[in-house]
């Protein structure tokens, strides 16, 4: 062979012509090209690494993890590669084979920030978000100044509930790169989740002034406007989220709840309607059109509506507790425990337990609801809501003490500055119902407020004491608050 034709045949200009193919997008041709490499070098760990990265992008993901375990063991210590290849599964949404990767990576070599930083966005994307707060935390740690490793940070602790340190996260964010529009508008939802309002109106509109083609900060905005009943800001703030980008279903879904709020039905089925063409698949928008449906009369469009799209995704719990309420809105009280059964049995999680235990408080099966509450509270120990309507139905049962024991446990360990904590307070005595009702600081807060004074005055002064507070509840027209279900279930007793 002469020098030319080895030259040609050569490993490194295979590697190159795999690489100009996989960044052309030329898979098969990328596969070929690297395979050839390999049978022409004696270091196959680089060509192995990319070779895996264009098998996973061919959908032969058990070739790629395969390849990538044996280049894994040839040179464990090549960082880089291995970080791209974690990266790429990231990317592709395939957020468990990246944690099989990367992973190890960060246990062999615990202060390298790139691995950290992609493990916790895994670990995000499979919403394991104290995993996230562990990988992350030393990236902070040992580089303050990363305001990326900061803003991964600040979303996993408002997944993982802890608003505040989620504040002072973005905070940090905002300080590092105070021109970011969008680090602003992250900003606003955490403070606007501790509700300071006047301080998250401020962050949103710095948001808009750096970034105003960006939707999320109006729509954060609308966001804040619509839960402080400030309905015609509200409109305008998710009409510009909308205008800017006419396919986010989560602007389009905000505006249905806008109109559905706002007692207008149909035209909240439009928008939801918008919001599945856009997402198909989007739960909670389906949950929004029955809703609207229902809010119109048409009980039978939407049970049909959730029976549509369960044959579209029949393993959704969500979907399930969402047939559910429909069933509860038409009297079907044993079809919708069935459907909360059915879906404790995909996912157990807390919100199908606390959905059946309201459906057999209502159909007066006081032991099976305590019994759900209960276990609510055993897998959830901090399930504030559990534990404020064992406390409602061991009342109604004249178990005062069993009772005062549900909130009272709660409320010693909660944060004292959270608004379930003031309900709890409320119901152990420690606070008054006027005190209660201006500690809201929100329509949805005023409609949970009415709903447990109305519980705590019925048990104490009787049904048509507790009747004006049950109103008040229906009022505030937070159509899908479980507390104004419950209220005028309530005012249907009576």
């Amino acid at each position: 062979m002469t020098k030319e034709v080895a030259l040609r045949d050569s490993k490194d200009v295979w590697f190159t012509l795999g690489f100009a193919c996989q960044k052309g997008n030329d898979l098969p041709g990328a596969e070929k090209a690297y395979r050839r490499a390999l049978e022409l070098t004696d270091e196959p760990y680089p060509v192995q690494i990319n070779l895996a990265i264009v098998l996973s992008g061919m959908g032969r993901g058990d070739e790629a993890a395969a390849v990538a375990k044996e280049a894994s063991s040839r040179n464990p210590n090549d960082l880089f590669a291995a970080n791209n290849y974690g990266a790429d599964l990231l990317m592709k949404g395939r957020y468990q084979e990246a944690v099989a990767v990367l992973r190890p990576l960060v246990e062999r070599n615990p202060g390298f920030p790139m691995g950290r930083l992609n493990l916790g966005r895994a670990y995000l994307g499979l919403g394991e978000y104290e995993r996230v707060i562990e990988a992350v935390r030393q990236v902070t740690d040992s580089m303050p100044q990363n305001p990326e490793a900061w803003g991964l940070l600040g979303t996993a602790y408002g997944g993982a509930g802890r608003a505040s340190d989620a504040v002072d996260a973005f905070q940090k964010v905002t300080d590092l790169v105070p021109k970011n529009g969008t680090a602003w508008a992250q900003y606003g939802d955490a403070l606007w989740s501790v509700r300071r309002g006047e301080e998250a109106e401020r962050a949103y509109r710095r948001a808009i002034e750096l970034a105003p083609k960006e939707p999320a900060a109006w729509n954060g905005l609308g966001g804040m406007f619509f839960k402080q009943g400030r309905t015609a800001e509200a409109r305008e703030a998710f009409g510009h989220a909308v205008e800017l980008d006419p396919n986010w279903a989560t602007a389009l879904h905000n505006m249905g709840a806008l109109e559905l709020r706002a007692q207008q039905p149909d035209r909240a089925a439009d928008w939801f309607r918008k919001t599945l063409a856009a997402n198909p698949d989007d739960v909670t928008a389906v949950w929004g059109l029955c809703q609207a449906l229902l809010g119109s009369g048409q009980s039978d469009e939407a049970l049909a509506l959730a029976e549509q799209q369960l044959k579209r995704q029949p393993e959704s719990a969500s979907l399930l507790g969402c047939r559910a309420v429909v069933h509860v809105e038409r009297g079907e009280l044993q079809q919708a425990e069935a459907d909360y059964t059915s879906a404790l049995e995909r996912a157990a999680d807390g919100e199908s337990r606390r959905g059946r235990a309201y459906v057999r408080a209502q159909s007066g099966n006081t032991d099976g609801a305590v019994a759900d509450l209960r276990r609510a509270i055993e897998t959830d120990p901090n399930d504030a809501y559990a534990a404020l309507f064992l406390w409602v139905v061991e009342n109604g049962a004249g178990h005062a003490d069993a009772a005062e024991s549900a909130v009272r446990d709660l409320e010693q360990r909660a944060d004292p500055n959270a608004w379930s904590t003031k309900i709890l307070r409320y119901c152990g005595g420690k606070l008054t119902a006027d005190e209660l009702v201006a500690a809201a600081a929100d329509d949805g807060q005023h409609c949970e407020a009415y709903y447990y004074i109305g519980e705590h005055t019925r048990v104490e002064d009787g049904a048509d004491a507790a009747r004006p507070w049950f109103q008040k509840c229906v009022d505030v027209k937070m159509v899908d608050y479980t507390e104004h279900r419950l209220a005028q279930w309530r005012l249907a007793q009576q």
